[in-house]
């Protein structure tokens, strides 16, 4: 074994603990020589006791409605909503516990317990939407909730609403209900070090929630969706590989934010980022050398200068003209052409009128 420093860097992580872990394709943190909680610190160590950082999970829907195949626009908005426009889904996590029987052992009353089952805890999704023009997200989920029965017929309402079609999919679970995976990402994103992943089934809403019909004087607020769902959870090697593959497809630790479009328009150039309407006015008009009224037309510092003017251009001009300096000459400035003439100004950069060409007389 080489220096123990080289050996905890190159050995921090191992994948070969495939009995304990979901997949190979996944590293574990070397606990063999990473403890730190031992004798003493072991700085040694360090890369292998790196605390797991845990983000928010990425949702993912697989599969919508099969009573919705005629209606594209329904499954597409549905996958819309769930992944892209919940601030908070919950009621997803789950964890394992083992029951056990117990048996009496000695004549003191001590009891000893024999596992009996394990079982994951069941799964009741909720997920939190702010609500949009339409009242869409309301509005979406009453009428998912009105396709599988009606509070007025206790039927389905989706033959009716297709014009009195009877092209409706059998009554089984697919008909009405929904998939989707959660995927555990590590901070990094990429495929093969995700954490974990878990398949929800069976999934339909079953509250949506008070509308919103209140009357409080002074008092408006923005409404929050509560949507309750059921479904059943499946957690296994083959879903986390089912997350690896979907991480894999969708590339998203390549997407690189730091080249995200800019504003509404999505166009980095200013002649498209800024509103038409909008260019010719403001700090666009000050800086505007077309417009007579800009101030750039009428006052060109040295370093906008379309070309330098010698100072020798202006020999007899009176004022603050004395500088040994160039002068520069550019769009909106007088002509000059003479070698005499006055000035009535002491200030250079107010000239914003007429120059008589030939005499050098400048009005100011």
């Amino acid at each position: 074994m080489a220096d123990i420093a080289s050996y905890a860097m190159n050995n921090a992580l191992f994948n070969k603990a495939t009995d304990m872990l979901p997949s190979p394709r996944m590293a574990a943190g070397n606990m063999f020589i990473g403890g730190q909680l031992g004798v003493g610190a072991r700085t040694t160590t360090m890369d292998a006791a790196t605390a797991l950082v845990f983000n928010p999970a990425i949702c993912v829907v697989i599969q919508t409605p099969t009573m919705w195949d005629t209606q594209p626009d329904r499954q597409q908005m549905l996958k819309a909503l769930v992944e892209t426009h919940t601030h908070s889904i919950t009621g997803t996590d789950f964890g394992y516990t083992t029951e056990t029987a117990s048996q009496l052992v000695g004549h003191d009353g001590q009891e000893l317990k024999t596992p009996t089952r394990t079982a994951r805890g069941a799964v009741s999704p909720s997920m939190i939407f702010n609500e949009v023009p339409g009242n869409l997200v309301a509005n979406f989920f009453r009428s998912w909730q009105f396709d599988m029965q009606h509070p007025d017929t206790n039927a389905s309402v989706l033959a009716a609403t297709h014009g009195g079609s009877d092209n409706i999919p059998a009554w089984v679970m697919s008909a009405y209900s929904m998939s989707m995976v959660m995927i555990l990402p590590d901070p990094t994103l990429i495929p093969d070090r995700m954490i974990d992943c878990a398949l929800y089934t069976g999934m339909f809403p079953t509250e949506t929630g008070e509308l919103g019909f209140q009357r409080v004087i002074n008092q408006s607020e923005i409404k929050e969706r509560t949507i309750g769902f059921t479904g059943i959870v499946q957690h296994n090697s083959n879903t986390w590989e089912l997350g690896y593959q979907i991480l894999t497809l969708l590339q998203l630790h390549r997407i690189n934010y730091n080249f995200a479009l800019p504003g509404l328009s999505g166009v980095a150039a200013a002649s498209g980022a800024i509103q038409t309407a909008l260019q010719d006015s403001g700090i666009n008009l000050q800086a505007s050398t077309s417009d007579p009224t800009g101030v750039a037309a009428t006052f060109i510092p040295a370093s906008g200068a379309d070309s330098p003017v010698s100072v020798s251009d202006f020999t007899g001009i009176t004022g603050m003209m004395t500088t040994s300096a160039p002068i520069n000459q550019g769009s909106g400035d007088p002509s000059y052409s003479g070698t005499n003439g006055t000035t009535t100004s002491d200030t250079i950069g107010v000239q914003n009128s007429s120059a008589t060409t030939g005499t050098g007389t400048i009005s100011a």
